[in-house]
Protein backbone atom coordinates (compact mmCIF):
# COMPACT_ATOMS: atom_id res chain seq x y z
CA UNK A 1 0.00 0.00 0.00
CA UNK A 2 1.48 3.44 -0.96
CA UNK A 3 0.92 5.75 1.92
CA UNK A 4 2.48 8.68 0.30
CA UNK A 5 -0.57 8.78 -1.79
CA UNK A 6 -1.94 10.47 1.10
CA UNK A 7 0.79 12.87 1.86
CA UNK A 8 0.83 16.14 0.12
CA UNK A 9 3.39 16.68 -2.70
CA UNK A 10 4.54 20.36 -1.43
CA UNK A 11 4.51 21.77 1.81
CA UNK A 12 4.63 25.40 1.33
CA UNK A 13 1.30 27.17 -0.16
CA UNK A 14 3.86 29.10 -2.61
CA UNK A 15 4.86 25.83 -3.93
CA UNK A 16 1.35 24.17 -4.13
CA UNK A 17 0.31 27.18 -6.03
CA UNK A 18 2.90 27.04 -8.45
CA UNK A 19 2.31 23.83 -9.18
CA UNK A 20 -1.39 24.46 -9.90
CA UNK A 21 0.20 27.24 -12.66
CA UNK A 22 1.81 24.29 -14.66
CA UNK A 23 -1.12 22.84 -16.23
CA UNK A 24 -0.17 19.22 -15.62
CA UNK A 25 0.32 19.61 -11.99
CA UNK A 26 -2.88 21.32 -11.64
CA UNK A 27 -4.91 18.49 -10.28
CA UNK A 28 -2.15 17.96 -7.18
CA UNK A 29 -1.87 21.19 -6.69
CA UNK A 30 -5.01 22.00 -5.52
CA UNK A 31 -5.00 18.50 -3.46
CA UNK A 32 -1.74 20.00 -1.73
CA UNK A 33 -3.55 23.19 -0.84
CA UNK A 34 -6.45 21.96 0.95
CA UNK A 35 -4.49 19.64 2.84
CA UNK A 36 -2.35 22.62 3.54
CA UNK A 37 -5.19 24.52 4.74
CA UNK A 38 -6.94 21.67 6.37
CA UNK A 39 -3.44 21.29 8.87
CA UNK A 40 -2.96 24.95 9.20
CA UNK A 41 -6.42 25.74 9.84
CA UNK A 42 -6.42 22.87 12.82
CA UNK A 43 -2.83 23.90 14.09
CA UNK A 44 -3.85 27.54 14.56
CA UNK A 45 -7.18 27.34 15.92
CA UNK A 46 -6.04 24.06 18.46
CA UNK A 47 -2.94 26.38 19.54
CA UNK A 48 -5.84 29.43 20.08
CA UNK A 49 -7.41 27.14 22.57
CA UNK A 50 -4.40 26.07 24.55
CA UNK A 51 -3.75 29.85 25.12
CA UNK A 52 -6.75 30.72 26.18
CA UNK A 53 -7.18 27.23 28.23
CA UNK A 54 -4.11 28.70 30.10
CA UNK A 55 -5.24 32.16 30.70
CA UNK A 56 -8.38 30.47 32.15
CA UNK A 57 -6.73 28.36 34.39
CA UNK A 58 -4.01 31.15 35.11
CA UNK A 59 -7.50 33.37 36.20
CA UNK A 60 -8.79 30.49 38.60
CA UNK A 61 -5.70 29.72 40.26
CA UNK A 62 -5.49 33.56 41.08
CA UNK A 63 -8.85 33.13 42.85
CA UNK A 64 -7.06 30.42 44.87
CA UNK A 65 -3.71 31.49 45.81
CA UNK A 66 -4.03 33.28 49.29
CA UNK A 67 -7.44 31.24 50.28
CA UNK A 68 -6.90 29.53 53.94
CA UNK A 69 -7.13 25.56 53.84
CA UNK A 70 -10.29 24.18 55.06
CA UNK A 71 -9.37 22.94 58.83
CA UNK A 72 -6.23 25.11 59.80
CA UNK A 73 -5.31 28.00 61.91
CA UNK A 74 -6.65 30.54 59.87
CA UNK A 75 -10.12 31.43 58.73
CA UNK A 76 -11.47 33.32 55.76
CA UNK A 77 -13.14 36.37 57.75
CA UNK A 78 -9.62 36.82 58.73
CA UNK A 79 -8.54 37.48 55.29
CA UNK A 80 -11.85 38.33 53.57
CA UNK A 81 -11.16 41.98 52.95
CA UNK A 82 -8.22 41.58 51.18
CA UNK A 83 -9.03 38.90 49.29
CA UNK A 84 -12.01 41.06 48.07
CA UNK A 85 -10.10 43.71 47.24
CA UNK A 86 -7.19 41.83 45.34
CA UNK A 87 -9.38 40.00 42.92
CA UNK A 88 -11.59 42.60 41.80
CA UNK A 89 -15.37 42.47 40.47
CA UNK A 90 -16.15 38.39 40.94
CA UNK A 91 -14.71 38.35 44.70
CA UNK A 92 -16.67 41.29 45.61
CA UNK A 93 -19.92 39.18 43.93
CA UNK A 94 -19.22 36.65 46.32
CA UNK A 95 -18.86 38.67 49.08
CA UNK A 96 -22.12 39.80 48.76
CA UNK A 97 -23.07 36.46 48.97
CA UNK A 98 -21.76 36.19 52.56
CA UNK A 99 -23.82 37.36 55.65
CA UNK A 100 -22.88 37.40 59.07
CA UNK A 101 -25.33 35.47 61.93
CA UNK A 102 -25.09 35.41 65.54
CA UNK A 103 -23.44 31.81 66.50
CA UNK A 104 -25.76 29.12 68.00
CA UNK A 105 -25.72 29.35 71.80
CA UNK A 106 -23.78 32.29 71.64
CA UNK A 107 -25.89 35.08 70.59
CA UNK A 108 -23.51 38.12 71.05
CA UNK A 109 -20.92 36.79 68.81
CA UNK A 110 -20.87 36.63 64.86
CA UNK A 111 -20.10 33.96 62.08
CA UNK A 112 -19.68 34.25 58.31
CA UNK A 113 -22.08 32.49 56.57
CA UNK A 114 -23.01 32.00 53.01
CA UNK A 115 -26.68 32.09 51.28
CA UNK A 116 -25.82 30.96 48.03
CA UNK A 117 -22.94 28.65 46.78
CA UNK A 118 -19.88 29.46 45.06
CA UNK A 119 -21.10 27.90 41.92
CA UNK A 120 -22.96 30.89 41.28
CA UNK A 121 -20.27 33.31 41.13
CA UNK A 122 -17.16 30.94 40.21
CA UNK A 123 -18.34 29.12 37.14
CA UNK A 124 -17.68 27.77 33.20
CA UNK A 125 -19.56 31.24 32.52
CA UNK A 126 -17.48 33.76 34.45
CA UNK A 127 -13.67 31.59 34.28
CA UNK A 128 -13.32 29.40 30.78
CA UNK A 129 -16.27 31.27 28.87
CA UNK A 130 -13.39 31.33 25.96
CA UNK A 131 -13.19 27.63 26.29
CA UNK A 132 -16.20 26.47 27.07
CA UNK A 133 -18.87 26.78 24.70
CA UNK A 134 -16.59 28.36 22.59
CA UNK A 135 -18.35 28.78 19.12
CA UNK A 136 -15.47 28.81 17.19
CA UNK A 137 -14.10 25.56 18.63
CA UNK A 138 -17.23 23.73 18.32
CA UNK A 139 -17.50 24.75 14.76
CA UNK A 140 -13.90 24.02 14.15
CA UNK A 141 -14.49 20.46 13.24
CA UNK A 142 -17.32 20.89 10.86
CA UNK A 143 -15.06 23.09 8.98
CA UNK A 144 -12.00 20.94 8.78
CA UNK A 145 -14.47 18.21 7.41
CA UNK A 146 -15.78 20.38 4.75
CA UNK A 147 -12.82 21.86 3.65
CA UNK A 148 -12.05 17.69 3.03
CA UNK A 149 -15.20 17.33 1.34
CA UNK A 150 -14.68 20.29 -0.47
CA UNK A 151 -11.51 19.63 -1.89
CA UNK A 152 -12.61 16.12 -2.78
CA UNK A 153 -15.63 17.45 -5.09
CA UNK A 154 -13.57 20.08 -6.63
CA UNK A 155 -11.19 17.25 -7.35
CA UNK A 156 -13.64 14.93 -8.88
CA UNK A 157 -15.26 17.92 -10.76
CA UNK A 158 -12.30 19.08 -12.54
CA UNK A 159 -11.01 15.38 -12.98
CA UNK A 160 -14.81 14.74 -15.03
CA UNK A 161 -14.42 18.04 -16.85
CA UNK A 162 -11.58 17.00 -18.11
CA UNK A 163 -12.92 13.60 -19.68
CA UNK A 164 -12.77 13.22 -24.02
CA UNK A 165 -15.76 11.31 -24.98
CA UNK A 166 -15.52 12.32 -28.46
CA UNK A 167 -12.98 10.06 -29.89
CA UNK A 168 -14.09 6.78 -30.79
CA UNK A 169 -11.00 4.80 -29.98
CA UNK A 170 -10.34 2.71 -27.10
CA UNK A 171 -6.94 4.22 -26.24
CA UNK A 172 -8.25 7.72 -26.75
CA UNK A 173 -10.55 6.80 -23.70
CA UNK A 174 -8.16 5.33 -21.97
CA UNK A 175 -6.50 8.03 -21.85
CA UNK A 176 -8.63 10.36 -21.02
CA UNK A 177 -9.85 7.84 -17.62
CA UNK A 178 -6.70 7.57 -16.46
CA UNK A 179 -5.80 11.30 -15.28
CA UNK A 180 -9.74 10.80 -14.04
CA UNK A 181 -8.82 8.19 -11.83
CA UNK A 182 -5.29 9.06 -10.71
CA UNK A 183 -6.71 12.64 -9.74
CA UNK A 184 -9.46 11.19 -8.08
CA UNK A 185 -7.26 9.17 -5.73
CA UNK A 186 -5.47 12.43 -5.08
CA UNK A 187 -8.42 14.37 -4.29
CA UNK A 188 -9.96 11.79 -1.98
CA UNK A 189 -6.81 12.25 0.34
CA UNK A 190 -8.14 15.66 1.42
CA UNK A 191 -11.49 14.05 2.60
CA UNK A 192 -8.75 11.79 4.93
CA UNK A 193 -7.50 14.88 6.54
CA UNK A 194 -10.42 16.84 6.69
CA UNK A 195 -11.61 13.67 9.27
CA UNK A 196 -8.88 13.08 11.04
CA UNK A 197 -8.26 16.24 11.69
CA UNK A 198 -11.90 17.09 12.82
CA UNK A 199 -11.41 13.95 15.23
CA UNK A 200 -7.90 14.60 16.25
CA UNK A 201 -8.94 18.53 17.38
CA UNK A 202 -12.58 17.50 18.60
CA UNK A 203 -10.30 14.63 21.23
CA UNK A 204 -8.22 17.78 22.21
CA UNK A 205 -10.39 20.41 22.42
CA UNK A 206 -11.83 17.99 25.27
CA UNK A 207 -9.21 17.53 27.09
CA UNK A 208 -8.85 21.34 26.94
CA UNK A 209 -12.19 21.73 28.28
CA UNK A 210 -11.74 18.96 31.25
CA UNK A 211 -8.48 20.79 32.14
CA UNK A 212 -10.29 24.21 31.98
CA UNK A 213 -13.13 22.54 34.58
CA UNK A 214 -10.54 20.69 37.23
CA UNK A 215 -9.49 24.08 38.82
CA UNK A 216 -12.64 25.87 38.79
CA UNK A 217 -14.30 23.28 40.45
CA UNK A 218 -11.88 23.26 43.04
CA UNK A 219 -12.32 27.02 43.58
CA UNK A 220 -15.80 26.11 44.35
CA UNK A 221 -15.39 22.83 46.60
CA UNK A 222 -12.81 25.06 48.52
CA UNK A 223 -14.96 28.04 48.89
CA UNK A 224 -17.91 25.99 49.92
CA UNK A 225 -15.88 24.38 52.44
CA UNK A 226 -14.40 27.78 54.07
CA UNK A 227 -18.05 29.46 54.47
CA UNK A 228 -20.57 26.98 55.43
CA UNK A 229 -23.79 27.52 53.74
CA UNK A 230 -26.60 28.99 55.84
CA UNK A 231 -29.99 27.52 55.27
CA UNK A 232 -33.27 29.20 55.40
CA UNK A 233 -34.64 26.18 57.62
CA UNK A 234 -31.99 26.03 59.50
CA UNK A 235 -32.92 29.82 60.48
CA UNK A 236 -36.53 28.81 61.29
CA UNK A 237 -35.06 26.16 63.98
CA UNK A 238 -33.12 29.02 65.41
CA UNK A 239 -36.13 31.22 65.04
CA UNK A 240 -38.27 28.44 66.62
CA UNK A 241 -35.64 27.91 69.62
CA UNK A 242 -35.66 31.24 70.58
CA UNK A 243 -39.12 31.67 70.98
CA UNK A 244 -39.32 28.76 73.24
CA UNK A 245 -36.30 30.23 75.36
CA UNK A 246 -38.12 33.60 75.12
CA UNK A 247 -41.46 31.97 76.01
CA UNK A 248 -40.30 29.96 78.82
CA UNK A 249 -38.26 33.29 79.98
CA UNK A 250 -41.07 35.26 80.35
CA UNK A 251 -43.25 32.12 82.20
CA UNK A 252 -40.49 32.26 84.56
CA UNK A 253 -40.42 36.14 85.16
CA UNK A 254 -44.52 36.27 85.65
CA UNK A 255 -43.97 33.83 88.37
CA UNK A 256 -41.20 35.78 90.01
CA UNK A 257 -43.48 39.02 89.38
CA UNK A 258 -46.66 38.02 90.88
CA UNK A 259 -44.80 36.68 94.07
CA UNK A 260 -42.89 39.73 94.43
CA UNK A 261 -46.49 41.87 93.87
CA UNK A 262 -47.51 39.37 96.67
CA UNK A 263 -45.40 39.94 99.55
CA UNK A 264 -45.58 43.54 98.29
CA UNK A 265 -49.15 43.85 99.22
CA UNK A 266 -48.93 41.59 102.49
CA UNK A 267 -46.39 44.16 103.54
CA UNK A 268 -48.56 46.90 102.27
CA UNK A 269 -51.59 45.64 104.27
CA UNK A 270 -49.34 45.37 107.65
CA UNK A 271 -48.08 48.69 107.54
CA UNK A 272 -52.05 50.27 107.03
CA UNK A 273 -52.84 48.23 109.66
CA UNK A 274 -49.94 49.17 112.14
CA UNK A 275 -50.26 52.69 111.23
CA UNK A 276 -54.27 52.60 111.96
CA UNK A 277 -53.48 51.44 115.00
CA UNK A 278 -51.31 53.90 115.74
CA UNK A 279 -53.18 56.97 114.69
CA UNK A 280 -55.92 55.75 116.74
CA UNK A 281 -54.67 54.84 120.08
CA UNK A 282 -56.64 54.45 123.22
CA UNK A 283 -59.85 55.56 121.09
CA UNK A 284 -60.02 52.06 119.15
CA UNK A 285 -61.20 50.32 122.19
CA UNK A 286 -63.39 52.98 122.76
CA UNK A 287 -64.75 53.00 119.16
CA UNK A 288 -65.32 49.22 119.77
CA UNK A 289 -67.48 48.77 122.48
CA UNK A 290 -69.82 51.52 121.12
CA UNK A 291 -70.06 49.82 118.30
CA UNK A 292 -70.99 46.62 120.09
CA UNK A 293 -73.23 48.55 121.88
CA UNK A 294 -75.17 49.98 118.76
CA UNK A 295 -75.31 46.74 117.21
CA UNK A 296 -77.02 45.30 120.67
CA UNK A 297 -79.67 47.89 120.37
Amino acid sequence: MNWDSLLPSQYSFFDAIQSMANGEAFLQGLTDLFILATWWLGAVVFVWALIVTALSFSRTRRFERGLPKPGGATRFEEIRAEWVKRNGSLAHAFDELLVEVPRPGASLERELRRTGSAEEVFNESSLARRIIGNRLFMATPGILTGIGVLGTFVGLALGIGALKLEGSAIEDLNSSILPLIQGSATAFSTSVWGVATSLVFMILEKFLEGGARWPIRRLQDRLNRLVPRYLPEQSMIDLQRSSIESEQQLKGLAVAIGEQMQKALDRIGTSVTEAVKEALGGQAQDLGEQSAKLMSE
